[in-house]
């Protein structure tokens, strides 16, 4: 059984600074960066899924987005 050692996730605060800071990488690139980031934390997606991941691949609902 493989364990993974918890030393190595990031947690909710690191990943809320990530998610914070990525918007400021260049004039275009940030949000999408942003977006990219926050799938494949709060999804668990792998960087190609996450990339490869259009808006017809979810169920999103009607309201309660930030």
């Amino acid at each position: 059984m493989t364990v993974v050692d918890p030393r190595t996730v990031v947690n909710p605060t690191q990943a809320r600074q990530l998610l914070d800071a990525v918007p400021t990488v260049g004039r275009k690139r940030g949000p999408r960066l942003r977006a990219l980031f926050a799938c494949m934390y709060y999804a668990a997606l792998r960087p190609e899924e996450a990339a490869d991941l259009r808006l017809r691949n979810c169920t999103l609902l009607a309201s309660g987005w930030v």
